[in-house]
């Protein structure tokens, strides 16, 4: 028979959560935080604050870091565990149209009170010019530096692009740190915000926090990039983890519900009654994988009794293995290439009974 999917446990090591901005971190991983019993640290990569100029930029970025502290604290974590890395909202690409009214990282909160790039070079005003070559590099010190065995972040299929970047930076910073240290291969659980159903943030919808995640309809404008329609490594739902968070982040009342609390702290995000809202619920989804290569894992939860027939649908063997990734080793900007779809093949055939066994798992 098959076996139903068991939720996700929170890993026992080193956690980062790479959030492109600050409320990312809480919509998509207040539960991982909040229950991790081993080191967690949670970067941004922007300051989440675009405006039309300097004094309003800094000012709203300033303010998004404070709420940024303010949500964290409410869920055990101290400042020092948060890292601002400086870079603009929406600028990720390096395309800018119009150019940035603010031209170097920045940084008041979080470690050192300063942005990582000033932090890691001495705390002396080093802040980096706004360009690929210096995001790159600031990300792959972090890897680097903290060694995460586990990394929650943005998906690659994700509507925002500052997301997508988010989540290539990243890989990209793996692919480095493993030419010094090729055993380096920590887990990415890549989760989506922004799908590109229609219409735009309708997915989530307003269940609650007792209501767990509903498959989003990606297949409705179909392009490619996107899951279930890239030929180059499409997420599945059924292959996706589910993190069940704690009970006080089911609790209807939003009063006394610690993850809703998180996200009333992002006040110029509307808090609550705003789209981060729909992120309170029962579950936290990601897709995982790793640089490099994918990862078969033996248990996939089916077994028959003598006599029997089971036929699997899905992706059957394969909803609890890890897809890869891959990047350039060494180079500054993001190479990222996924490896696609996995399939399932056959090593030993059973010795009892007949095993068809399709690609698909």
């Amino acid at each position: 028979q098959a076996a139903p999917a068991l939720p996700a446990e929170v890993p026992s090591g080193s956690i980062l959560i790479f959030a492109a901005h600050p409320d990312d971190d809480i919509i998509l991983a207040a539960g991982i935080a909040n229950q991790a019993t081993g080191n967690v640290t949670i970067a941004y990569m922007t300051n989440g604050d675009r405006c039309d100029d300097a004094a309003c930029t800094v000012s709203i970025g300033t303010t998004r870091q404070g709420e940024a502290v303010a949500g964290q604290l409410i869920l055990g974590q101290v400042e020092d565990d948060l890292i601002f890395l400086g870079y603009p909202n929406g600028y990720l690409n390096m395309n800018p149209n119009p150019t940035p009214p603010v031209s170097e990282t920045y940084a008041s909160r979080g470690l050192g009170s300063t942005d990582w790039h000033d932090y890691r070079t001495g705390s002396n005003g080093d802040h980096a010019p706004y360009n690929q070559a210096n995001m790159q590099a600031d990300v792959t010190d972090l890897i680097e530096t903290f060694r995460p065995d586990d990394i929650y972040t943005q998906s690659p299929f994700d509507r925002h692009s500052d997301h997508r970047f988010t989540y290539e930076y990243l890989v990209q910073a793996i692919a480095n740190v493993q030419v010094g240290d090729p055993t380096y291969q920590p887990y990415i659980h890549s989760a989506i915000v922004h799908t590109i159903s229609k219409p735009y943030t309708s997915w989530p919808d307003w269940s609650g926090p007792t209501a767990s995640n509903t498959p989003f309809l990606i297949a409705e404008n179909c392009t490619t990039g996107w899951p279930e329609c890239d030929s180059g490594g499409e997420y599945v739902w059924d292959q996706r983890e589910t993190y069940v968070v704690p009970i006080s982040m089911q609790n209807t009342n939003l009063s006394e519900n610690i993850k809703s609390q998180a996200v009333e702290a992002h006040v110029t995000q509307l808090a609550i009654s705003g789209f981060i809202g729909r992120f309170v619920r029962k579950d936290e989804i990601f897709w995982i994988e790793r640089v490099g290569s994918a990862e078969g894992r033996d248990d996939s939860g089916y077994s028959v009794d003598e006599g029997g027939v089971i036929d699997i649908t899905g992706s059957g063997v394969l909803r609890n293995d890890v897809r890869g990734v891959q990047a350039t080793p060494g180079a500054t900007t993001p190479t990222v290439t996924p490896l696609g779809p996995m399939t399932a093949v056959l090593i030993d055939d059973v010795t009892n009974g007949t095993l068809a066994l399709n690609t698909d798992g």
